[in-house]
């Protein structure tokens, strides 16, 4: 949903600069003239492919390494992981980890639960890492502010949309993983 509405807000950003650029200049012989160029010129832009400029371009991890560790009587073990490198699905998960934007949490806010596993993502680039965290799952959602989850990134907690946990969850769940505790 948030990958959608960034291709929305990007080729509706680039259409206007287009748009702006193209105002033919008025003839000699009048107004019907130019609003003729004008559509023509409408027209063949459309048929036209945009350049790749335009798009905003962002650096992409080689990878994303997504996995859930729990807690046992006598031992820490991963509960599921999985790698991702397929570029589309990258590019998606990116925009979903972002804490641009989101609002980071004071230490009166309830962030985490009490016990719990989150699940963790490590975005391998080449010759660094990024790490990020999350409690996603619905039962661990803070009813008080509209259902929404905790997304980390280092120690820095951010109130995450439902809508974002909700994604990351239906993405893993394609994926036949399943999030608990």
């Amino acid at each position: 949903m948030l990958l959608a509405l960034l291709l929305i807000l990007t080729l509706g950003a680039c259409g206007k600069k287009e748009d702006a650029g193209d105002i033919p200049e008025e003839s000699a012989s009048g107004e019907e003239n130019s609003v003729q160029e004008e559509s023509g010129a409408e027209e063949s832009q459309s048929s036209e492919p945009e350049p790749e400029e335009s798009l905003p371009k962002m650096e992409l991890p080689q990878s994303i390494f997504m996995t859930q560790v729990l807690v046992g009587m006598d031992r820490v073990y991963p509960y599921w992981e999985m790698e991702i490198t397929d570029e589309e699905e990258i590019r998606a998960l990116v925009v979903l980890l972002s804490t641009e934007g989101l609002a980071p949490l004071t230490k009166d806010q309830p962030s985490v639960p009490d016990g719990g596993s989150p699940v963790e993502f490590k975005l391998e680039y080449a010759g660094r890492t990024e790490s990020y965290w999350g409690y996603i799952q619905p039962h661990y959602r803070i009813e008080e502010e509209n259902g929404r989850g905790t997304l980390g990134d280092g120690e820095t907690k951010y109130a995450c949309p439902a809508e974002t946990c909700d994604a990351l969850m239906t993405f893993l769940e394609q994926k036949k993983i399943l999030v608990v505790g």
